[in-house]
């Protein structure tokens, strides 16, 4: 096997083992998360914290939360696969559009979410019956302490959560640069001997 063939060999493997060691470093499940809301008030801010000590033992789990009699209106908070629009760590907000509701895509890029709590302001909650949903995590609830509504999402269906996004380090791209200037560097050195032993050729 030729130099050039066997460093260019070299470097692609090495460079593909650190890709594979950090994929599998992030876990089987996807970084990107959307989270979508319909029938909030208009322009509502909500902020989101990760990986708190919060347990679902202490929300209320249910189709409904309401806090009050005769729930007729349904704001709904849905956390699902998807998304990589905006990247988040621990901590991060988002804000209902004019109509109550929005799609908002994140990708994780702090340290593994197990669980995620949603917190907004809710003043005037009668006649409002609370409903969230998930595909990532088994549990979703809601706690009404005063003013502030909390919205719990916990149990994550994958065991790693929502894993981190993994993204080549910049070591790694430094072994590819180095695999292609090697490859151009021999090729040229090769080239140049050959037009030396044409033109002697040429001359005798």
């Amino acid at each position: 096997m030729g130099t050039v063939r066997w460093l260019t060999l070299a470097v692609i493997s090495l460079f593909g083992t650190s890709l594979v060691e950090a994929q599998v470093g992030g876990g089987p499940a996807s970084p990107n998360f959307n989270i979508g809301i319909e029938g909030w008030d208009p322009f509502q801010f909500f902020s989101a914290t990760t990986n708190t000590d919060d347990t679902s033992s202490e929300f209320v789990q249910g189709a409904a939360f309401c806090v009050s009699t005769g729930c007729t209106s349904d704001p709904l908070i849905n956390l699902n696969t998807g998304g990589d629009a905006t990247q988040v760590g621990q901590t991060f907000s988002f804000t209902a559009d004019e109509d109550g509701g929005g799609s908002f895509n994140f990708v994780n890029t702090g340290t593994p979410i197990t669980n995620i709590l949603v917190t907004t302001l809710t003043d005037d909650e009668q006649g409002k019956a609370f409903t969230c949903s998930s595909d990532i995590f088994a549990f979703c609830g809601f706690k009404d302490p005063d003013s502030t509504l909390e919205i719990f999402f916990s149990n994550p269906v994958d065991p790693s959560g929502i894993p981190t996004n993994i993204t080549p380090e910049p070591a790694q791209y430094a072994w590819l640069l180095l695999g292609f200037s090697v490859v151009v560097v021999t090729h040229q050195i090769r080239s140049r001997r050959a037009k030396r032993i044409l033109l002697r050729a040429e001359l005798s």
